[in-house]
């Protein structure tokens, strides 16, 4: 059974994390510090740090600088998927990246139906875009914008609520 962990510092989410990354991407810490460099944030050096300790000290430097909130898919106690949530206004900008043998089992699908329970509680959010994903059908009642090139799907949940909204104050 597979569910959806907040990524915490903390030793158990940290180490599955890093092995995560590591089957992902081998060169983890070089794309870590672009990132960083990127957004104007100078990437502390790894010095006689191993890598579990240096990955742990970049993680916990992006916890302060970015404002996402990130997930781990767990199925057996092994982290299959990435997700990655920004909170913009009204919008869920989610990214979601999978194992490599993990792709060919819908991972990014059954990632997305947890995080839209987590992400649809919110009536603030109308909607959810994925835009890192190549112009496939997604499914989940995804509808892909041609003209802004991402994947959206909005909020069953604030359609309702304002229907009753509109009722009650007809009323």
């Amino acid at each position: 059974m597979a569910y959806l962990k907040e990524l915490e510092i903390n030793d158990e989410c940290l180490k599955l994390f890093y092995t995560f990354m590591v089957k992902t991407n081998r060169d983890f810490k070089k794309r870590m510090q672009i990132s960083f460099l990127l957004n104007r944030i100078d990437p502390p050096s790894q010095g006689k740090l191993t890598d579990f300790e240096y990955f742990t000290k970049l993680v916990i430097l992006k916890h302060e600088h970015y404002p996402s909130k990130e997930y781990l898919v767990i199925n057996n106690e092994i982290m299959v998927a990435y997700v990655s949530v920004l909170l913009d206004k009204e919008t869920a900008q989610v990214g979601i990246t999978t194992l490599k043998d993990a792709q060919k089992q819908e991972w990014v699908k059954a990632s997305l139906a947890l995080i839209e329970e987590v992400i649809f509680k919110n009536n603030n959010i109308k909607e959810i875009v994925i835009s890192d994903i190549l112009k496939n059908e997604l499914g989940l009642d995804y509808v892909y914008d041609e003209e802004r090139k991402i994947f959206v799907k909005s909020n069953p949940n604030v359609k309702k609520n304002v229907l009753i909204k509109d009722k009650l104050k007809k009323d």
